[in-house]
């Protein structure tokens, strides 16, 4: 094992299986801890914002707009040249 993973012995059992599960992704608690750091920068564009929202940052119209324009087969860019004309 790693290092920088929690010793298990000395942990309550739902502490355990986490830290068992950290262990199997490769992610120790110091990892986690940066992750939710990182997270409380991200700004929320709603109260409750939807699960891919909360995981990739974005609002939920930017990541339909994205799709529409990869199903489309456009880019930002064409777009904006069509939105100019």
């Amino acid at each position: 094992p790693s290092s920088n993973m929690t010793d298990t012995t000395t942990l309550p059992p739902i502490q355990m299986n986490r830290s068992k599960g950290l262990e199997k992704l490769g992610v120790s608690e110091d990892d986690v801890k940066l992750a939710e750091s990182i997270l409380q920068h991200i700004p929320n564009s709603s109260d409750d914002p939807e699960k891919a929202e909360r995981v990739l940052g974005y609002a939920s119209s930017r990541l339909r707009r994205a799709k529409a324009l990869r199903l489309l087969g456009a880019s930002e860019e064409d777009l904006e040249i069509e939105t100019a004309k």
